[in-house]
């Protein structure tokens, strides 16, 4: 059964509270992967990892999908309407349909992960793939 994440206030400065096994709401990792495609659509997909575990992305965590001009967005809900699929060794993100191609991720994915919430985003011209 899913259970909400713990989200901390930001006040918080911790790095990591034990105690309730994630990070504080003012966390976030920035994760780059490579361009793939499926079906002849962008996708974007990222394997079991302890940011997402963190961020409260775990298997059968449902959350809401929003696109806009510059990125896509994965935010934790109850309600929502997409769940983190169940992987063999824990939660995986993989998104890839038409909407997608309005990405130009060539260079690259940032998967920008914090509390309950992920921006999945082109790398800029400006930074490379590999630093």
């Amino acid at each position: 059964m899913y259970q909400s994440p713990v989200v901390l206030p930001i006040e918080d400065t911790c790095n990591y509270r034990e105690d309730l096994g994630m990070f504080p709401a003012n966390w976030r990792e920035i994760l780059t992967r490579k361009e793939t495609k499926h079906r002849g659509n962008n996708r974007a997909w990222l394997e079991p990892c302890e940011a997402l575990t963190k961020a409260g992305f775990i298997a059968g965590a449902p959350y809401d999908i929003t696109y806009d001009e510059e990125r896509v967005i994965l935010r934790l809900n109850p309600e929502g309407k997409r769940a983190v699929t169940k992987g063999s060794r824990a939660g995986v993100i993989d998104v890839s349909n038409k909407k997608m191609n309005q990405y130009n991720f060539a260079r690259g994915i940032h998967w920008i992960i914090s509390a309950g919430l992920i921006y999945i985003q082109p790398v800029s011209l400006s930074e490379d793939l590999t630093s």
